[in-house]
């Protein structure tokens, strides 16, 4: 049996405009990926005292899309510590995704 895989072409385009948004804010380019559900997730990856945080934006069980970050290996530890540092920086990407999926003009 094949896993599912989304291809680009089915993420909404709200979505999409959604990334090129943060990459903007963020003035570096998404990468993608799959999640373990085979769905495509964005992924800004930003050093924290010499260690890996990403942002990312996921779809969700509902099928909407939701801003988290995370490390690489250390129980969130670091990504908690970078949130709380850069909490701003997560609240705009948290308000640009929400006005951009809500905004049916784009």
């Amino acid at each position: 049996m094949e896993s599912f895989k989304e291809d680009i072409k089915e993420v909404p385009h709200a979505a999409l405009i959604a990334v090129e948004h943060i990459s903007n804010y963020f003035k570096q380019e998404a990468i993608c990926e799959y999640d373990f559900n085979g769905f495509i997730i964005f992924k800004w990856t930003f050093p924290y005292y010499d260690e890996p945080v990403q942002v990312h934006m996921f779809r969700t069980l509902n099928g909407g899309y939701a801003i988290g970050v995370a490390d690489f290996g250390r129980d969130g530890k670091v990504a908690h510590k970078w949130s709380k540092r850069n909490n701003g920086h997560v609240k705009a990407v948290k308000r640009i995704l929400n006005k951009t999926m809500n905004n049916t003009d784009e």
